[in-house]
């Protein structure tokens, strides 16, 4: 009967303490990222959690909204005509907006 208390007290002790210990930062800590070279010897890392979405690039971290200025940052376009630098931006958009969408998906 005295073993009986003493397993008892252990088991109670022990889920105790896996319920205090038991918590949802390891949700909060879920990232996925995803990266690409975009240009020649220019990689672009795109990871979101479940609050945001960010592009890194170079040391810096632009958030989502935040598309237009990465691409002027990466400087991809080879072309002084401005039709084809429309394109390419346009093209180079889309890339970044795939690279975005693939990070997004790892959550899932």
């Amino acid at each position: 009967m005295k073993n009986v208390r003493i397993f008892g007290l252990l088991l109670v002790f022990g889920l105790t303490a896996v319920m205090l210990t038991n918590c949802d930062s390891a949700v909060d800590a879920l990232e996925s990222c995803s990266q690409e070279e975009i240009c020649p010897s220019k990689d672009v890392t795109a990871c979101c959690d479940n609050k945001e979405c960010v592009y890194k690039y170079d040391g810096k971290e632009y958030p989502e909204d935040d598309i237009d200025q990465l691409a002027d940052d990466l400087g991809c376009g080879s072309s002084s005509n401005a039709r084809v630098a429309s394109t390419e931006g346009a093209e180079l958009i889309g890339r970044l907006q795939d690279l975005l969408a693939e990070a997004k998906a790892g959550l899932k």
